[in-house]
Parts: C-alpha cells; sequence; structure tokens
C-alpha cells in the first residue's frame, strides 16, 4: 500500500510537471506570439509613417511645383510695355519661387509677384488709356480747326493741314505750339472774312471803299464813304482781341481851316446822314452772319468832327483820339 502510495504520489508530481510545463509553453507561445504581433503593428506603422511622409513630401514638392508654374504663368502675365527694372524684379522673383525649398517662403514669392505683375499691368493700362483718351481727343480738335479753316474758306496751308492731319492719324501730338499755329491761322481766317464781309456789305450799299481796305483789322483804320459825301469819310478801326468795332466820321482840307458855325453845321448833319445810314449797314452784316451789335452811340455833334490833311488812311488815327466818334460796335460773328 505504501509503494502503492508512493507511485501514485510520483505520477501526480509527473503530471503536475507535465502541466506546468505546457502552460509554461502555453504562456512562451502566447508571449511570443504577441511580441510577433507587436513587431507588425510596429512595422506596420513604420511602413504607414513613411508612407504619409512621402506622401506630404509629394503633396509640398506638388504645391512647389504649382507654386512654381503660377509663378512663371504670372511673369508671362506682364504686358509689353512694363518698364524694364519692373519686368527684371518679375523675373528674378520667378526665378526665386522655382528655387526655394520652403512652402511657406515659396508661397510669399510668389504672391509678391502676382501683385507687382496685377499692379503693373493696372498701371500701363491706365497709362496706355489715358494717351488713347488724349489722342482721341486732340483728334477731333484737329477735325474741329480743319473744319473750322474750311468754314472760314481758309487757303489751304500744307504745313498746317499736314501737321494737323497728322494728329488725327494719331502721328502727332496736338503740343502748345500747334495750338498757338492753329489759333493764329483761324484767327487770321477770320479776319479776312471779316474784311470780305465788310466790303461787300458796304459796296452793295453803295459805299466807296478806300483801297487800304485790304483788312479791317489793320491798326490805321478803313475808310469807306458815298460819292455825294464830298471831304467826308467814315473811319473803321476794328480790335479783333475785344471783338469790337469803332466807326466815326473825318472831314479831309488841303489846308487849315477856320471853324465856322457853318463847318460845324455842316459836320453835324454829315454825322446825323452817317447815323441814319447805320441800321441799314448793320442789318446786311445780319443777312450775312455777321452778327454786329450797338454797344455805345454818341449823338451827331457831341464833339468836333476829326480834321485830317489828307486821306484818312495816310495818317495813322489812334484810336484814343477819335473825339468824333459816332458808334461803337461789338462783334459776334455766328458759326455756321
Amino acid at each position: 500500500a505504501e509503494a502503492k502510495a508512493r507511485k501514485d504520489a510520483r505520477r501526480r508530481l509527473e503530471a503536475e510537471k507535465a502541466r506546468i510545463a505546457a502552460e509554461e509553453a502555453r504562456i512562451a507561445a502566447e508571449r511570443a506570439a504577441r511580441v510577433q504581433s507587436t513587431v507588425a503593428l510596429a512595422t506596420q506603422l513604420a511602413g504607414q509613417r513613411a508612407e504619409r511622409k512621402a506622401a506630404e513630401a509629394r503633396a509640398e514638392a506638388d504645391k512647389r511645383s504649382a507654386l512654381g508654374s503660377r509663378a512663371i504663368d504670372d511673369a508671362a502675365r506682364l504686358l509689353p510695355g512694363v518698364p524694364y527694372e519692373v519686368r527684371s524684379q518679375v523675373e528674378v522673383l520667378a526665378v526665386a519661387c522655382l528655387a526655394e525649398a520652403s512652402i511657406e517662403r515659396c508661397l510669399l514669392i510668389a504672391n509678391d509677384l502676382k501683385v507687382r505683375v496685377d499692379s503693373s499691368n493696372r498701371a500701363l493700362k491706365a497709362e496706355l488709356k489715358r494717351a488713347a483718351d488724349q489722342r482721341k481727343a486732340d483728334a477731333e480738335e484737329a477735325q474741329a480747326g480743319l473744319r473750322r479753316l474750311a468754314e472760314l474758306g481758309a487757303p489751304a496751308r500744307g504745313a498746317l493741314n499736314t501737321s494737323l492731319y497728322d494728329v488725327v492719324d494719331g502721328e502727332r501730338v496736338f503740343d502748345d505750339s500747334l495750338h498757338a499755329e492753329v489759333a493764329s491761322a483761324i484767327k487770321a481766317a477770320e479776319q479776312a472774312r471779316a474784311t470780305e464781309i465788310l466790303k461787300d456789305a458796304l459796296t452793295e450799299l453803295g459805299y466807296v471803299v478806300g483801297e487800304e481796305f485790304e483788312t479791317a483789322f489793320a491798326a490805321s483804320g478803313n475808310t469807306f464813304q458815298k460819292p455825294e459825301w464830298g471831304d467826308y469819310h467814315c473811319q473803321l478801326t476794328m480790335d479783333s482781341d475785344r471783338q469790337r468795332a469803332s466807326v466815326f466820321m473825318v472831314r479831309t482840307e488841303g489846308e487849315a481851316v477856320t471853324l465856322t458855325d457853318e463847318t460845324k453845321e455842316r459836320d453835324r448833319e454829315m454825322e446825323v446822314t452817317w447815323c441814319s445810314e447805320l441800321p441799314a449797314l448793320l442789318d446786311r452784316l445780319r443777312e450775312k452772319n455777321f452778327v454786329m451789335d450797338l454797344h455805345r452811340r454818341m449823338e451827331p455833334g457831341t464833339v468836333p468832327m476829326p480834321i485830317v490833311k489828307h486821306r484818312p488812311a495816310a495818317k495813322k488815327q489812334r484810336q484814343s483820339a477819335a473825339t468824333g466818334l459816332v458808334a461803337q460796335m461789338e462783334r459776334q460773328i455766328t458759326k455756321p
């Protein structure tokens, strides 16, 4: 019985050892499995991190490439005519953007380049528009000058007409010198037209116009009379700047004569005659689209009539010396 008990005890001990060994093996197997799983997980995580970093690197590279392409495209948008200094700055920025490794710095450079290009293009477009508007205004003014000269019947002036047509075609600027030349030509044409209209109106009304009546704006004045007036003449002077004409009657005498009451009365009668005929002259001028409004009138006989020894045109008369002023008119020409 004792031997059997020992045998049973040994069996139980061996069974316990086997169980313990099996348990240890199981534990070791589980531990090994956990280690293997941890290693696999670590490997997977490392692979994912590497893949993520690679993707981020590719995305950053793509973004840098996109920014570089945008910088090149923006630089290409720079309009012809932009100053060389601006173009050089834009080219330097485009190269810097392509070479920059930092995405943040690359973005700053690309944005700076875009702003410069946009602002430079806007400034150039505004300048081109101003120039185009000025050319248009100059062309319209030149055309108006050509029309006005043609309306006045001005003779063809090759150099001036060529200059004005050059302005119309945009080949020349309407500068101050050309403005002055056009104004002078128009003024001369208006004076010539005024002279022609005055001569025609006076001739149609039966007046004899003096030979010196080449321009109604002569400093010495011009004379006209009717054949029955004898030694009496009307003297006309015109101020082109003030657009004003002055007409007064004078008497010619070969030698100095004593001013008698009879002479004074004759002078007054002639002034009355002229004053009575003045409205007809103004009406005739108005018919010719040459309007002159009576500005000031002195009654006949108010002051002594000026006396000249020779024909009035042979001696210069000062406006301030026109004491025999009968009528002073303001001129207003209505343009066709």
